[in-house]
C-alpha cells in the first residue's frame, strides 16, 4: 500500500514514561505479554478494541496515546 502511511505504536514511549516493563504491564492489565511485545515492537497486525481500551485506561490517555497514524509524506516517503 504505497503512499498510504502506517499505524504506529506508542507503547514503548508510554512504558518509558512510567518506567515499567512489558511483564509488569501484562500483570497489571491482564493483557497477554506476547501481544504487548508485538505492539511494543510494531509487529502486531491487529489490535483488539478491548486491549486498546485497557491500555488507554491504564495510561490515562486517549487512543492517540497508544497508536498513531504516520503518513508517508511525514516520513519523506512520498512518490517522486
Amino acid at each position: 500500500m504505497d503512499g498510504v502511511g502506517m499505524i504506529k505504536s506508542a507503547l514503548a514511549i508510554r512504558l518509558a514514561e512510567k518506567k515499567i516493563k512489558i511483564t509488569d504491564l501484562a500483570r497489571e492489565t491482564g493483557i497477554d505479554r506476547t501481544m504487548l511485545t508485538k505492539l511494543y515492537y510494531d509487529r502486531t497486525r491487529r489490535l483488539d478494541l478491548e486491549t486498546l481500551n485497557r491500555l488507554c485506561v491504564y495510561f490515562g490517555c486517549n487512543v492517540e496515546g497508544i497508536i498513531r497514524f504516520e503518513s508517508d509524506a511525514a516520513e519523506g516517503g512520498g512518490k517522486s
